[in-house]
């Protein structure tokens, strides 16, 4: 159903688009009465939002296109409108048309095609409206022909007056104009959410030039005032090829797509900073709490190790199981590195990275950068095949420093990562499945103190009983696991010593949390990348449909699932599915 707000110059008019719209059954219209200024006021006091398009004619229709963003139809008049009020004052001598240009216009055509001598005045207001009249009295004219405005001014100086009516067949028109035109811009709203759905989840903007290179349209452009400058820059120096700007302290690249030259898609590189350190997640308890555990646990010589690796150019490789420490120490060694440039399967297509199209600009194709393989075996085989050859290829360990986290289990992407052709330095953090005495006793001694530190409690230490849990439970969720139990338990205690009852209360809850994160990560794991094939110039429409055939795949051709991820209902996924023959 359409809903539409008629602001029409006079009663009759209103009157006689409420019988034609009788005959749309899917069109509801709002009538209201109101001319020029008075049109404006009547829009003014209506929450626009519950209506799809304006109905009205005239000045009116001209005043209100200038004050809302709504689509107004104008009723208008035809030669044969005019042709009529002018056949019924043809028994009189001085007759004038006075009117707004475009009724001007159009009376014009009609005394030129029937030869009739009539003078014709153009106004721009109420005004002039009047201030033209006044003086066709003084010239002794016998009436005057025109919109609502001029009859409206002239009965206010008593001068004789004709109203130009607009018949059933203009009002019908304009109706179907105006369900043609809502249709549409129903349509294409429904497409452009969908679009710019889909861009969201691929973190990626898509901008739209005019012919003349002007920025026409653009779909899910973050902070777009402060980043359209930027590509405006960018279009007017033809720098359109895989250029890299910053805005809002985040990196972008702009690339142009080659078979749609008015397409330029916008990418946040999320796995690129010149200027800090890769952020991993860690705040500082966190950080003073595997400090503790590493001194308690590792070795003077393998401190040292940790240390120096570092100091030379030869790749790194640090391996561990889950929970070990990795971006601890990575997080240690990239504090006195720059131009960090971190690249992980969660936020990097390395297709796309890789790919010869857009490799130019590149921030892997610099030097003197540190670059990190984060999670490399969660990356698909083909993506490590393409990260290997890409290396060897450029000798990128040459030019850059290189380190690689590796999931300690992950014998392949072990194998695969030693296809490179180079000598690594190789960490392989300890499992801490079961904690001994001397290293507890150092680790809580350590932890204590950092915590007491930290939230002003006093606390000494563990009850014995406790200790003895401690170092007799098998922890299957490694060093973290052991951090955050004592952590929990320091918070909870009551007394100068955590007893047993506050570890296992906490431990409980620790392996529900782990078991929760082990979840959430396989899901996120699980995720089938979006690519659409942008080569056969595809509309709007066409991209919309490739979008729901992939979602719909994505899905495993759940609709009910897909609707609610694209934010439509399922009866317009079935449609659209039926119509694109998806269904069968």
């Amino acid at each position: 159903m359409f809903h539409f707000l008629g602001i029409l110059p006079y009663a009759g008019l209103s009157n006689a688009v409420r019988r034609v719209g009788n005959n749309f059954n899917n069109v509801d219209i709002d009538n209201f009465v109101g001319d020029l200024e008075n049109g404006i006021t009547v829009l003014n006091s209506k929450d626009l939002t519950d209506y799809d398009a304006i109905i009205s004619r005239g000045g009116t229709s001209k005043m209100l296109t200038q004050v809302t963003q709504l689509p107004v139809i104008d009723i208008g008049v035809s030669k044969y409108d005019i042709l009529h009020a002018i056949q019924i004052t043809q028994k009189l001598n001085k007759i004038a048309i006075v009117g707004f240009s475009f009724l001007i216009n159009k009376a014009q055509n009609v005394i030129n095609d029937f030869q009739r001598n009539i003078d014709l005045f153009t106004i721009n207001s109420e005004f002039e409206a009047r201030q033209k009249i006044l003086d066709l009295q003084k010239q002794n004219y016998d009436i005057v022909i025109g919109d609502m405005v001029t009859v409206r001014v002239a009965n206010s100086l008593n001068f004789k007056s004709l109203l130009i009516s607009s018949d059933d067949e203009n009002i019908e028109n304009a109706l179907t104009n105006a369900l043609n035109i809502v249709q549409y811009r129903r349509k294409n709203h429904n497409l452009e959410c969908l679009l710019n759905n889909f861009l969201k989840t691929n973190n990626e903007s898509l901008v739209i030039l005019d012919s003349n290179k002007n920025i026409q349209k653009q779909f899910n452009l973050p902070h777009k005032q402060k980043i359209l400058p930027h590509i405006k820059k960018r279009v007017e120096l033809n720098k359109l090829h895989n250029e890299i700007f910053k805005s809002q302290g985040k990196y972008y690249l702009i690339r142009q797509d080659k078979q749609k030259p008015n397409f330029l898609y916008i990418n946040n590189l999320a796995y690129y900073n010149q200027e800090q350190p890769a952020p991993f997640t860690m705040n500082k308890l966190e950080k003073a709490m595997f400090t503790a555990a590493f001194k308690a646990i590792y070795s003077k010589e393998e401190h040292q190790t940790l240390e120096t690796m570092n100091d030379d150019d030869l790749p790194v490789i640090i391996s561990g199981s889950d929970g070990t420490g990795k971006r601890f120490i990575l997080n240690k060694v990239l504090q006195k590195q720059k131009n960090v440039i971190k690249i992980s399967p969660m936020n990097t297509n390395i297709n796309h990275l890789l790919d010869s199209d857009h490799i130019n600009n590149s921030p892997l194709l610099s030097s003197k950068n540190t670059i990190v393989f984060d999670k490399f075996e969660d990356f698909d085989p083909q993506a490590q095949a393409l990260i290997i050859e890409f290396i060897n290829q450029t000798l990128l360990f040459k030019r850059n420093k290189l380190f690689f986290t590796l999931e300690k289990s992950k014998e392949k992407a072990l194998l695969n990562l030693k296809k490179v052709n180079q000598i690594f330095h190789s960490v392989q953090l300890r499992s801490v499945k079961k904690i001994d005495s001397l290293t507890a006793n150092s680790l809580i001694t350590l932890l204590i103190n950092e915590f007491n530190q930290n939230f002003g409690k006093n606390v000494i230490g563990l009850t014995d009983i406790a200790f003895d849990w401690l170092i007799d439970t098998y922890w299957s969720n490694n060093l973290r696991q052991i951090l955050f139990t004592l952590l929990n338990a320091y918070h909870i205690a009551e007394k100068p010593y955590i007893n047993i009852k506050e570890l296992k209360l906490v431990y409980k809850k620790e392996l529900i949390f782990e078991n929760t994160q082990s979840s959430e990560k396989l899901q996120s794991q699980e995720k089938i990348p979006f690519i659409i094939d942008f080569s056969k110039k595809p509309s709007l429409e066409d991209l919309t449909n490739q979008l729901i055939k992939i979602v719909l795949v994505r899905n495993d051709y759940n609709k009910s699932q897909t609707a609610a991820q694209l934010k439509i209902s399922r009866t317009t996924l079935w449609r659209i599915l039926n119509k694109n023959n998806f269904n069968d």
